[in-house]
């Protein structure tokens, strides 16, 4: 997703592209990427790994 946007930049001048389609592209990799780093988070909930064992108690007691 990253290549298609770098190539999208060295491709078409930004005149080209309008701002808000630009700029909705990055948002829409943002969201992905927020996507994606939650649903690892999950994953590593499910398996429980020493690391994952020492943080849900923290976040618990944050609650």
């Amino acid at each position: 997703m990253i290549i298609l946007i770098i190539g999208l930049r060295l491709n078409l001048s930004p005149m080209m592209i309008s701002w808000p389609i630009y700029w909705l592209i990055h948002l829409l990799v943002a969201a992905a990427m927020w996507l994606a780093s939650t649903v690892l988070i999950c994953t590593n909930r499910a398996r429980p790994t020493p690391t994952s064992i020492k943080t849900i108690p923290l976040l618990r007691n944050r609650e």
